[in-house]
């Protein structure tokens, strides 16, 4: 059935998408299911939009079909040992906002990813990092952050 309706809206853009690979961006849609009843994001979700980001960072320069793949061509785990957030303004749904990846510390067994939301007008709306550390897979032993891995890492290190 076919409707002629001159207010139909288009829907949204994809959920997710890498916009950027150089800086790293990723743009996300925020769904209704991410708000709580006052139509603003869970606290708990912006976590995630991080986490998610930073997996999808290390699964495009890794060169794995994702995130979990790209560990397993590196031979690596990669644990969270750190993780802070910082909020400067809310997200509704259907908002979409431009999550950056950057690479800070790199330690000899762990490096650090920073994290800035901003929605696509530049209003920034959280700020980051997260430390993993890395492991010989299927262990909980740490190793030093493989060679092949730091190099990739380097080329993205904030100033």
């Amino acid at each position: 059935m076919t409707t002629q309706n001159s207010t139909f809206m288009a829907v949204p853009g994809p959920r997710e998408q890498i916009i950027s690979t150089q800086p790293f961006v990723v743009r996300r849609r925020i769904l209704w299911g991410e708000c709580d009843p006052a139509g603003v994001v869970y606290t708990p979700r912006y976590g995630d939009l991080s986490a998610d980001a930073g997996q999808l960072f290390l699964a495009c320069i890794g060169g794995g079909k994702g995130y979990v793949d790209a560990k397993r061509k590196q031979g690596i785990g990669t644990p969270c040992k750190a993780f802070s957030l910082v909020f400067h303004s809310s997200l509704a749904p259907d908002d979409e906002v431009d999550i950056s990846v950057t690479v800070g510390h790199i330690g000899n067994t762990s490096f650090e990813l920073v994290i800035k939301a901003r929605t696509p007008k530049e209003q920034l709306v959280f700020e980051g990092s997260t430390t993993l550390i890395t492991i010989q897979q299927g262990t909980r032993a740490a190793i030093k952050v493989p060679t092949s891995l730091r190099d990739l890492l380097v080329a993205y290190q904030t100033a």
